[in-house]
């Protein structure tokens, strides 16, 4: 019977605790919004002297170092669904078994290119850990890297047990227009790069976002992705997407391309 209970107890513990992990990522989501978008001097006091820019910099910080620390502490942060509002700046996608999640943000830096921080929670040896994997300098020059947004997390199995996570994400800036691609992660005892894609740990693609969309289906023609064990990439010549396709087939242990379709 105790052992009945303590059950119910735990299931009725899990949404709650997704609940508290809501509350508090909004919290920081909203203290990066308010100084960008609602403080005004004229309107806001405050007793000692505020920069609006120093202060977006320092939620930014807030929020990377409460998911590096509470995300070590918290299983909700990496296993929990997390609600967050539709047009929410932080963003996170999660692999199917549940050891990897990466949250990604969207710094507001007030610049016309995009910058993003990245956190990713895991599971490792039964233990959850943080690592960061963009954090966006306090000074952005032309040569800053962007970061990305993160939109999806597969898992494709290896030779001897080996699982291999790839993150697919998008950037934007002015210069390069959009960027594409896929990252490659493993875990051993720590979340590194996986260098499957012929000695690197990436592969991406930049381009000019008219040239690949289709505005009767309001929706981009062709796009990076995996499909029966094969990563499809769209072939780019002048920053204008071809139609084409660069192939690459797993054979446990790399990426090796095929061929272009």
């Amino acid at each position: 019977m105790r052992a009945i209970i303590l059950y119910i107890a735990l299931l009725m513990a899990g949404p709650l605790y997704a609940q508290n992990a809501e509350k508090e990522l909004n919290a920081h989501l909203q203290h990066i919004q308010y100084w960008r978008y609602e403080y005004s001097a004229e309107d806001t006091s405050f007793p000692g002297e505020v920069n609006q820019d120093d202060s977006v910099k320092n939620a930014n910080r807030q929020l990377l170092q409460y998911l590096l620390s509470e995300g070590k502490r918290k299983t909700e942060l990496l296993k929990a669904d997390i609600k967050l509002p539709e047009n929410s700046d932080l963003k996170y996608v999660t692999s199917e078994d549940k050891k990897l999640r990466i949250y990604c943000w969207d710094i507001q830096a007030g610049l016309s290119t995009h910058y993003y921080n990245a956190v990713a929670v895991y599971e490792t040896n039964g233990a959850l850990q943080t690592t960061v994997m963009n954090e966006v300098p306090e000074t952005i020059v032309e040569s800053t890297p962007t970061g990305y947004m993160y939109t999806s997390v597969e898992v494709v199995a290896g030779n001897g047990g080996a699982k291999y996570y790839l993150p697919f994400f998008t950037a934007q800036s002015v210069e390069q227009g959009v960027t594409k691609g896929v990252q490659a992660l493993s875990i051993k005892d720590v979340l590194k790069d996986a260098l499957v894609f012929g000695g690197s740990a990436i592969v991406k693609y930049s381009y000019d976002h008219a040239s690949n969309y289709d505005f009767k289906k309001m929706k981009e023609r062709y796009t990076i992705h995996l499909e029966k064990g094969k990563l499809l990439v769209p072939v780019v010549e002048s920053k204008n997407v071809t139609g084409k396709w660069l192939v690459y087939v797993w054979n446990g242990e790399q990426f090796n391309k095929d061929k272009s379709e």
